[in-house]
């Protein structure tokens, strides 16, 4: 069964030529569903901000990094010597800094 999707103007509930629009501010994302008429005085008064900025070093990204074989080894360390001395320490993700700590002063690397 074939479905029709019909965009609707968020702003002023017109339905000819509706896209959706990303935005993003602040660390926030929306996105919204503008006419051409609409995208048009989107563009224009972002056009100066846009003329103005540049592009991201990088790659926008979730904020994770994978860390480098060296760190993952000596995660995977502290998580075993964690294990072993009674502490918990979660499987994936950073580990906290008072447990890095105490393996750096109680195994001393």
């Amino acid at each position: 069964m074939a479905r029709e999707v019909i965009l609707r103007d968020d702003l002023d509930g017109s339905l000819e030529d509706v896209e959706t629009v990303t935005i993003s501010h602040n660390g926030r994302t929306v996105e919204v569903d503008l006419s051409s008429a609409n995208r048009a005085r989107l563009a224009e008064l972002l056009d100066p901000y846009m003329r103005a900025g540049r592009r991201p070093s990088r790659p926008a990204s979730s904020g994770r990094t994978r860390p480098s074989r060296k760190q993952a080894e000596r995660n995977r360390a502290i998580r075993e010597w964690a294990a072993s001395v009674g502490l918990s320490v979660p499987n994936r993700g950073p580990i906290p800094a008072d447990v890095a700590e105490r393996y750096d002063r109680e195994v001393g690397q």
